[in-house]
């Protein structure tokens, strides 16, 4: 994976779920996450990947009383041509598991650069969840 990193990976998905987060309960809570972040310390520096996740995590505790119903405005770009940024109504709940599906979307890279680098993990890392279903009970 040219110019991939298990760091860069780590912060692309990290700053999904801070995007999600940023405007928690605004009366116009917007999700927006073309405004990442990038090339932050995160991706190279383990020590502040870990307390980066950490506050995430505790950001995410502090988030499970929303109802997943809580409506949201999704903001995003369509055309990398033009600058408009497009307003779709969404829901707490539906873009949570956007970046829960699209983290593991990046853990799969994570899993393939390991696995060139010869390390080992789990089976099931990086594996959606209806695949999971999928091999457990079959069609």
């Amino acid at each position: 994976m040219p110019s991939s990193t298990i760091g860069k990976h780590v912060r692309h998905a990290y700053e999904h779920f801070v995007q999600l987060l940023k405007h928690v309960k605004n009366e116009r809570w917007t999700i927006d996450y073309d405004a990442r972040v990038r090339n932050t310390p995160m991706e190279v520096d383990r020590s502040q990947a870990i307390q980066q996740l950490e506050k995430l995590q505790q950001a995410l505790v502090d988030v499970r009383d929303i109802s997943l119903e809580y409506p949201v405005t999704l903001s995003a770009t369509i055309d990398p041509k033009d600058t408009i940024h497009y307003p779709f109504t969404s829901s707490f709940g539906r873009e949570l598991w956007y970046c829960c599906i699209h983290a593991i979307h990046h853990f799969a890279s994570i899993k393939a650069i390991c696995i060139e680098a010869g390390h080992v993990l789990p089976e099931d890392f990086g594996v959606a969840p209806s695949t999971l279903l999928d091999r457990k009970f079959g069609k």
